[in-house]
């Protein structure tokens, strides 16, 4: 029986649907954005346009959408989209949806970094000191300025001193300080079931990464770190999947970030048989999926482009929706004969 999948602002995040069709080809998936901009559309079966995830009417949107399509399993692509949904995941859940992102509770506290950062400090884990103050740190504290509810690491500044952090603070929507932490980069994905149980993780380095999407990773496997994604899994009851940035010293784990979603370096997981996109459509199909770290260690990643074109009813079979609808066919520029 095919399975039924809304992959919510699903971007240019194509292989994801790729990943699910590989396991089922017969699963269909269906595509949203606020945009025709969204190379990710081709890999899916449909696509439609809805409203900006700011729009008073989006939750709305979706939730027709749902109901319209027959909609079985919802994944989001996107930090904000997460805190949307969430707020609607019980009337997602009542139309028969299984929901592979978390409760409101928990996509706020992903979302407010400040608040990351205290429920690692109270969790007994190594803790960055953030505040919203920078009276709070003193003159020779290396510090990080950030927005307090960012994503895709928009906004983040590396100040030399405390005088350039209050500059770099200036324009930044609740802006928050935060002590930096020297070490190496981890990311720790970890795919939780729909009672919030880890069951699948992966860890990966990152090597290069541009606006959010991770280009070039390399697993890493240690006891450790699969032990620290049973742990976290199990403390924040993680639902689908999730990437959780980690920095990692002598003194431990520091956690840094939690994103309840799909991250922009898992492929690198997939290559080295992490398994997420599997043990969801089996989860999807009422299965118990065993806890299991299924990945392998030193895997490398590279991510190509793959630019693809057409006329616009190539693009349209290709991508389900218009681009001239949403662009228009007026020329590109005027001339003072115009």
């Amino acid at each position: 029986m095919t399975s039924r999948w809304l992959f919510s602002t699903v971007g240019r995040r194509g292989y994801a649907a790729e990943y699910f069709k590989a396991i089922d080809p017969s699963v269909y998936i269906l595509g949203t954005g606020n945009s025709p901009e969204a190379p990710a559309f081709r890999e899916c079966d449909d696509a439609r346009i809805v409203p900006s995830i700011a729009d008073p009417t989006y939750q709305e949107h979706i939730l027709e959408l749902v109901e319209r399509e027959r909609i079985e399993n919802i994944l989001t692509f996107s930090d904000l989209d997460v805190v949307v949904l969430a707020e609607i995941r019980d009337e997602l859940s009542a139309l028969g949806a299984n929901c592979f992102f978390p409760g409101e509770k928990l996509a706020r506290l992903a979302q407010d970094k400040l608040a990351t950062a205290q429920w690692s400090a109270n969790n007994g884990m190594p803790s960055a000191k953030a505040s919203m103050d920078l009276a709070d740190f003193d003159e020779d504290t290396p510090l990080i300025v950030k927005p307090r509810r960012g994503s895709s690491s928009v906004g983040l500044a590396f100040p030399s001193d405390h005088e350039h952090a209050a500059s770099a603070a200036v324009g930044i929507d609740e802006a928050m300080f935060q002590e930096r932490v020297f070490g190496t980069e981890v990311n720790l994905e970890i795919c939780g079931d729909l009672d919030g149980r880890p069951v699948r993780c992966s860890a990966w380095r990152k090597h290069h990464s541009r606006g959010g999407e991770t280009d070039l990773s390399r697993t890493v496997r240690t006891d450790e770190l699969v032990e620290l994604a049973w742990k976290l899994g199990s403390a924040l009851e993680l639902i689908g999947p999730n990437d959780i940035d980690l920095m990692v010293n002598d003194d431990g784990f520091y956690l840094i970030e939690v994103n309840t979603r799909f991250g922009g370096g898992y492929p690198v997981s997939e290559l080295a048989g992490a398994g997420f996109p599997a043990a969801l459509l089996a989860m999807s199909q009422g299965k118990t999926v065993e806890q299991e770290a299924t990945y392998r260690d030193g895997i490398w990643m590279l991510k190509a482009n793959k630019p693809f074109g057409g006329t616009e009813a190539e693009m349209q079979q290709l991508l389900g929706v218009s681009l001239e609808a949403h662009f228009g066919t007026e020329k590109a520029w005027s001339t003072p004969n115009d």
